[in-house]
């Protein structure tokens, strides 16, 4: 354990250095409140033994800005003196002391003042420790609660809190957006043939493929069962678009078999895709958005599936392009 010696008369301090020492110490000394200072902020140092009367810096004025200092852990702090009347030690303590040892120092006393502070240290270090493990338990109980432990992917509440903020900064500063709604094509037919364990697989595959394909500011959440919600920041209706298209062929490149998805008979997604320049920023809501790209999304099933539709801003016009397989 580091031991600090804040003492302004050399051979007190060149005493004192040596006891500690040879009682297993690492000892580190300075002639001045600024020095210890200065030696706090730079080391590890826990424990401090400080004189109060010292140029250029006390032990007081140390005390008072250890106090107000923004340290990452506790620095227990004995002060040596030779006042010893009522209102001296009040004040040592308003300042922050921890400790007084009175002058002369009793070296036996002085130990088990020492081996106190550090029992104190060592229970301040094992909170802290507690706290840490507590803290990181609770962000990880946060990111459970807002993450799809089968696709890990961001769940619906993770996704209606993000959506929150990218439609109010849509708002406020007109950065636009897209949802793109993917609804696995013939997904119960999938199960009913192959068993919902071989039906998890695929959940977890085609989210984790599309979470791939898109861009790192984008998002992608499971919206309820086998449909995936994506978040295409920063971008228009073209864009949303021509990413969805990646996505949709990205999971048909994946080729897993699904015979009764006909005509295709493997794996497909159908995607609906609206942006945010469909609503008028200042009485815009995000629901608005969403039950648009619902619409697109229902419109690609029933015209053959395996297929991006896109509502265009204005007329709310479906356009689709024909897609090759």
């Amino acid at each position: 354990m580091q031991v600090l010696i804040a003492e302004d008369d050399p051979i007190s301090r060149k005493i004192l250095a040596h006891f500690l020492g040879n009682e297993g110490f690492e000892v580190l000394s300075v002639s001045n409140g600024r020095e210890a200072w200065e030696v706090i902020k730079k080391g590890d140092v826990r424990l401090v033994i400080s004189d109060w009367v010292m140029p250029e810096l006390d032990g007081i004025e140390l005390c008072k800005r250890l106090r107000e200092a923004d340290l990452s852990k506790y620095v227990y702090i004995i002060m040596v003196t030779a006042k010893n009347r009522t209102d001296d030690l009040i004040k040592g303590l308003e300042a922050g002391a921890d400790d007084f040892i009175f002058k002369p120092i009793n070296k036996a006393e002085l130990l088990v003042k020492i081996k106190v502070g550090r029992r104190i240290l060592e229970l301040e270090n094992e909170l802290f420790d507690k706290n840490q493990q507590l803290s990181r338990a609770n962000e990880l109980l946060t990111k459970m609660s807002l993450t799809d432990s089968l696709m890990e992917i961001g769940n619906r509440r993770s996704f209606h809190q993000y959506m929150e903020k990218v439609h109010a900064t849509y708002s406020r500063y007109g950065t636009p957006y897209c949802i793109a709604m993917a609804d696995i094509d013939n997904f119960k037919s999938f199960n009913d043939t192959y068993g919902h364990r071989e039906g998890d697989k695929v959940l977890k595959l085609v989210a984790q493929s599309i979470k791939k394909t898109v861009r790192i500011s984008d998002e992608v959440f499971r919206y309820g069962g086998e449909e995936i919600a994506i978040i295409f920041s920063n971008q228009k209706v073209e864009g949303g678009y021509r990413a969805a298209e990646r996505v949709r062929r990205k999971i048909e490149s994946l080729g897993i078999v699904h015979e009764d998805n006909r005509p295709f008979g493997i794996v497909t997604i159908s995607i609906g895709v609206a942006c945010s320049d469909l609503v008028r920023r200042e009485r815009s809501r995000w629901e608005d958005v969403l039950k648009q790209a619902d619409i697109a999304v229902y419109r690609a099933k029933r015209n053959g599936k395996n297929q991006v539709q896109a509502i265009r801003p204005g007329n709310y016009e479906v356009v689709q392009e024909q897609l090759t397989m």
